[in-house]
């Protein structure tokens, strides 16, 4: 699944959109290994959220590749379970069509109409 490259202000674009969906995200570090020498940190996480699907559970494995002067991330690969995933997105895109049928359906109740 691979995306294109975003600067700064366009990935802090796609995480703000996220947090209407995604409610209560949290991640937790499992494990965290740093290679110094090849300028590298590999991170073991677990995720959770509240949903419109209900609860949003997955595991990551991101690794991130640094600048020779270790202070800027060049290079980045996120692994995940795909099979959540798959399993989870369409229900996901499911209930929030059902969220929005049911906020549209209201809004004209409201008027009396």
């Amino acid at each position: 699944m691979a995306q294109r490259a975003q600067d700064n202000a366009g990935y802090s674009k796609s995480l703000t959109s996220l947090r209407t969906i995604f409610r209560n995200f949290s991640l937790v570090v499992n494990e965290l290994i740093e290679d110094s020498a090849n300028r590298r940190v590999c991170m073991w996480l677990s995720a959770r959220a509240d949903t419109a699907a209900g609860e949003y559970v997955n595991e990551y494995v991101w690794l991130l590749d640094f600048d020779e002067a270790g202070e800027k991330i060049v290079r980045t690969k996120e692994f995940s379970d795909a099979l959540m995933a798959r399993d989870f997105f369409p229900k996901l895109k499911e209930a929030m069509a059902t969220q929005r049928a049911r906020a549209a359906a209201g809004q004209v109740a409201g008027t009396g109409l």
